[in-house]
């Protein structure tokens, strides 16, 4: 016996877009500096995101994940946060608890 196919669920966890949300920044607001996309043997994917300056010290270093209605540090570094952030079924990006992410960006403070 097959499965009937239109009970099967449809998922979209392969259809997002990693640039959308790295060039999605505003004014002032600095990009991500390395990333890398991942698939998951399922065929999901997972955006790895860092933030760090070469042959600088800061005070802080973040990485801010945008939505819609809040923004959200989302690093887990304090010395060069990175991220990761999951496509999920509904084709959309989310780290942890924040949903629906637009954009991801770096803030540096205080380097030298």
């Amino acid at each position: 016996m097959t499965p009937d196919t239109a009970t099967l669920p449809v998922t979209q966890c392969d259809q997002c877009n990693a640039q959308e949300i790295l060039e999605n920044i505003e004014n002032g607001q600095e990009p991500i500096t390395d990333h890398i996309v991942i698939t998951t043997q399922e065929g999901c994917k997972h955006l790895l995101a860092k933030c760090e300056k070469v042959d600088m010290i800061c005070d802080s270093i973040q990485l801010y994940a945008k939505t819609a209605n809040d923004t959200v540090d989302i690093g887990y570094y304090s010395w060069m946060p990175g991220a990761t952030l999951s496509c999920t079924q509904d084709g959309k990006w989310e780290s942890g608890i924040v949903n629906d992410i637009e954009s991801v960006y770096c803030d540096f403070v205080g380097c030298k």
